[in-house]
């Protein structure tokens, strides 16, 4: 179904997440963002730093910087759209531990024609606190379908 966001609600402590995403498709071409949340949720809207870059097979490239400080780069993503799916990966390192929460996003998909892109984006939310909630957000329109999985992994 048609959603302008993704939740995840319920992180507990010792653990780092990953988020799967399998065959996505937005309603507009955007990258797709990311806020961590905490209990309520209550999503945190400043004080993040983050970056992400996109390399084409046809020689291409985009790079953008978070200057805002309002949200994770996690996919820096074009043209992923109705007929350009892409799927990705994302890293949520310790997010309810009492440190710096850092996400990280590697995939890819078709872009515009037959280009091939690679994606990446990266963040760390700057302050000393506690996340339990994770959320996803295209920048322009809304996720239409696609698989979305999380896992968690022991910290040890």
């Amino acid at each position: 179904s048609t959603s302008s966001t993704i939740e995840f609600t319920g992180l507990e402590s010792g653990y780092d997440y990953q988020i799967v995403l399998y065959e996505w498709i937005n309603s507009a071409a955007s990258r797709v963002q990311l806020r961590l949340g905490i209990t309520g949720p209550t999503y945190r809207e400043s004080g993040y730093l983050s970056s992400g870059f996109t390399i084409c097979h046809n020689g291409g490239s985009t790079a953008l910087a978070s200057n805002e400080q309002s949200t994770f780069i996690a996919m820096q993503g074009y043209n992923q759209t109705q007929t350009h799916p892409f799927s990705w990966t994302i890293d949520i390192l310790d997010p309810v531990g009492s440190g710096k929460s850092q996400a990280r996003g590697t995939g890819g998909g078709e872009g515009a024609g037959v280009d091939r892109e690679v994606n990446f984006g990266e963040g760390i939310y700057n302050t000393n606190e506690s996340h339990t909630a994770v959320q996803l957000f295209p920048t322009s329109g809304t996720f239409t379908s696609g698989t979305a999985l999380i896992y968690r992994r022991l910290r040890s």
